[in-house]
């Protein structure tokens, strides 16, 4: 029998080592989260670089654009430039975005407005050139430089990619602490899983053989049991067959007695050694098949026989105690019965003979019909019924 104390060291083990479980997969989780925190915000840091270098480049396209247009007398509208100024403006909505670094978030504003002016310059330089012709356009462009408007937006995105560049080194010693994080949970969780794997496979041979020493024990003890219900059974054979003989003979005689002519107290006497001599061998057959039920060793037979024949044996062992009482015994058996039966002839006469040898002794007058039906058939089986 297990003991209280090991039942609850292996229920404290266990719940420690639900918790350190639980503890150790929650610090995994929380390392691989800020891993993938912070490798989305590093693709993030790449984007806002690429969107840098897209708007100075949109933004340079543009200018030439305008240039070569005023310089090739092209008459060209502001309308004309639409690709450009989306590309334009979606850099600058993507940057926009940005909300994570107070210094970012005041470039970016300026950038807005410095990017406005050199749009408006560019609608300015195109009106000009429209209404007013080539030189006046020329001159216009020349003043732009001269104010150093590009030089400006290029001068705030340095500073925005710069404030962006230390932002990045954070982001990215952030990750490496996680991934050290990680790494180390990992072989402590590993180092945990193999020692627990060692001391459950210890603790499992270590319970198999426990177990197979008990098995072994309860063999040998089968043994001695089937053993010892073996020698009760040959025993009680053996007595029940020397009691049986003599008192098969003994009936033997009464029954010659009977047939004789004797004073009616000796026929009473004769009926009375019949009597307790039939008692007492049905108790010596009850015996028999109780030892047989304890020591397992009761077995329904299937074997063929004649229901028919089964019948009349057991009207013809009664069929005396019957008229002796005054009781007519009668047998009927349903025609669409087949004769012969397979099944356990011996045990279905002793269950009749009880039945009918308490039906006459407990039956005053009048008498005993034993009826066998049909109560059913299902592919080669019979259900028999006995009223």
């Amino acid at each position: 029998m297990v003991s209280r104390r090991f039942i609850y060291y292996t229920l404290t083990v266990f719940i420690a080592g639900i918790l350190a479980l639980v503890f150790m997969q929650y610090n995994s989780s929380l390392n691989m989260e800020n891993l993938i925190t912070g490798n989305e915000r590093l693709v993030n840091e790449f984007a806002v670089s690429n969107n840098l270098k897209d708007l100075e480049r949109n933004i340079n396209f543009l200018e030439r654009r305008v240039e070569g247009v005023v310089a090739n007398n092209i008459m060209l509208p502001i309308e004309g430039f639409g690709t450009e100024i989306s590309a334009i403006k979606e850099n600058l909505g993507e940057l926009q975005l940005i909300d994570d670094d107070d210094s970012t978030v005041k470039y970016i504003g300026e950038l807005t407005l410095l990017v406005d002016k050199k749009l408006a310059f560019s609608k300015q330089v195109l009106d000009t050139f429209f209404f007013s012709g080539k030189q006046s356009a020329q001159n216009l462009i020349a003043a732009q430089k001269g104010n150093g408007l590009m030089a400006s937006i290029t001068d705030i995105c340095d500073k925005i990619d710069n404030s962006r560049q230390h932002f990045l080194a954070a982001i990215t010693a952030s990750i490496d602490e996680s991934g050290r994080k990680a790494r180390r949970w990992g072989i402590v969780f590993i180092s945990l899983a193999i020692l627990s794997a060692m001391s459950l496979f210890w603790f499992i041979v270590n319970r198999i053989k426990q177990q197979q020493l008990l098995i072994e024990q309860l063999d040998a003890s089968e043994k001695k049991v089937r053993e010892s219900a073996l020698i009760k059974e040959k025993f009680m054979a053996n007595m029940s067959h020397e009691i049986r003989t003599p008192m098969n003979a003994l009936l033997g005689f009464t029954d010659l007695l009977k047939n004789r002519e004797l004073e009616p107290e000796a026929r009473r006497f004769v009926q009375y050694i019949q009597t307790s001599g039939t008692s007492l061998l049905n108790i010596i057959n009850n015996v028999l098949d109780l030892s047989k039920i304890e020591a397992g060793m009761m077995r329904i037979e299937s074997n063929p026989f004649s229901i028919r024949e089964l019948a009349q044996s057991v009207k013809i062992l009664f069929k005396e105690k019957a008229n002796d009482k005054g009781l007519y015994f009668n047998t009927s058996i349903t025609a669409s019965i087949p004769d012969i039966l397979v099944g356990d002839a011996t045990r279905l006469s002793q269950a009749l003979v009880n039945l009918v040898g308490n039906a006459i002794k407990f039956t005053e007058k009048g008498g005993i019909d034993l009826q066998i039906y049909d109560a059913g058939q299902h592919n080669n089986h019979i259900t028999l019924g006995f009223t």
